[in-house]
């Protein structure tokens, strides 16, 4: 725990007019830190090297008070913080105090909880949101956090901690941006620009530079030979265990064999035609684009089997994988749980489901030579060239064509095996 105590700041060089400079030093994980103070004492106010006078030591005694009490109300959280950064703590507690009225501005804890979680309509999101709170809580160590308080230093000192605590430089990239968007998202709520009520005057995150995630792994794609040992293998285990893995691996293919479908749309999907037209919106990006990420596309012949042996016979969706899975979560965390043994038996450690994306799109671009435009389009990617499409007619056949085209690659004759 941090210890305080008054002491001379430089005991052995007096001041200009002979006085000391008197100073409130924080000791905290065997580092000093000081505290400056307006105090100057006098040769006569100094006994064996300690301030004596009790004008000063009074009001400095109160100022120690008031920080072992704010240190105290960390708790463990004032464990992980370095003398620095108790330091700038502190004095942000104590400015608060002594102006209570002044530049307060609103909890941000407060406004988090009670005001930006529940206008987040999924839960998966929602559940980032709250686990960034979490953290930001563990960091400050209070029960609330005025917007006053967050400066650039703050920003910075929260970075450290993020880093210091073991979080990788993804994990810190998603938290600030968490920060940032529930701290714009106060602001632009709270102030009133038009009638000059502004509740919220800083902006720390205008000087602030978020790190840069990792670039993303290019890894993850399969050889051609490595697919086709997936699609030759055969349930090992007992039927009344094999149902996971061969679930698992079926889903693989339609990912593969659907232009690298997700486990969130297969999940989700809701129109199937006659012509055998899958039409869906990405579960992932749906809500944050005007198109609403349609994506339509006729499931090839060789694969109408398996589309039909997980059907919804009650017709709300697609799949039936609403009907055993709580959750599109649920159901992505069976089909890589079963993938780990297939992956096993075909000799390929560690096999994922978000492979089957990373092979569709490797063998379209690299090995069929379709532009990455179209190989995006497959995705649904939002396009490069966004006026220019704006001018021209929706075409969803190149979807048809491109998926077709790496069937054939990956399967030759042989489509029939499935």
């Amino acid at each position: 725990m941090a210890t305080f105590s008054i002491v001379l700041r430089n005991p052995d060089r007096p001041n200009a007019d002979g006085t000391f400079s008197v100073s409130i030093r924080i000791t905290h994980q065997r580092k000093i830190s000081y505290i400056n103070t307006p105090f100057r004492a006098k040769r006569n106010e100094i006994k064996k090297g300690e301030v004596s006078s009790p004008r000063i030591v009074s009001v400095l005694s109160q100022r120690i008070v008031f920080f072992q009490q704010e240190t105290a109300k960390l708790g463990f959280a004032a464990e992980r913080m370095d003398v620095k950064t108790l330091h700038d703590y502190l004095l942000r507690m104590e400015e608060q105090e002594n102006n209570p009225e002044e530049g307060q501005g609103v909890d941000l804890f407060a406004f988090w909880r009670d005001e930006f979680l529940p206008s987040i309509a999924k839960m998966a999101t929602k559940g980032l949101y709250t686990t960034s709170l979490n953290r930001l809580r563990a960091f400050h160590g209070a029960a609330s956090l005025p917007t006053s308080s967050i400066n650039l230093r703050f920003l910075h000192d929260y970075e450290d901690w993020l880093r210091k605590d073991g979080v990788g430089e993804r994990g810190i990239n998603l938290y600030m941006v968490h920060f940032k968007k529930v701290f714009g998202t106060t602001r632009d709520f709270l102030n009133d620009e038009d009638t000059g009520a502004i509740v919220i005057p800083n902006d720390p995150f205008r000087k602030y530079k978020i790190p840069l995630p990792p670039a993303p792994k290019r890894e993850g794609d399969l050889s051609v030979e490595q697919v086709r040992r997936i699609v030759a293998w055969k349930p090992t285990l007992p039927d009344w265990r094999s149902f996971r893995t061969e679930q698992a691996r079926d889903c693989f293919l339609l990912s593969l064999f659907l232009a690298g479908m997700n486990t969130a749309d297969l999940y989700h999907s809701e129109s199937l035609g006659k012509d055998w037209l899958l039409s869906y919106e990405r579960e992932k990006t749906r809500t944050r684009r005007q198109d609403h990420a349609v994506q339509k596309i006729h499931v090839p012949e060789f694969l109408r089997h398996l589309v039909e042996r997980y059907r919804d016979r009650m017709g709300e969706r697609v799949f039936n994988f609403h009907v055993r899975y709580a959750s599109h979560a649920e159901l992505n965390r069976s089909v890589n749980k079963g993938l780990k043994q297939v992956g096993e038996d075909c000799g390929i450690p560690g096999l994922y489901y978000y492979q089957a994306r990373h092979t569709f799109a490797t063998i379209a671009h690299n090995e069929l030579r379709y532009s990455l435009e179209d190989v995006g389009k497959c995705l649904t990617h939002v396009p490069t060239m966004k006026v220019t499409v704006g001018y021209v007619r929706e075409d969803w056949s190149i979807v048809d064509e491109v998926n077709e085209a790496v069937a054939d690659f990956v399967l030759g004759k042989e489509k029939g095996v499935l």
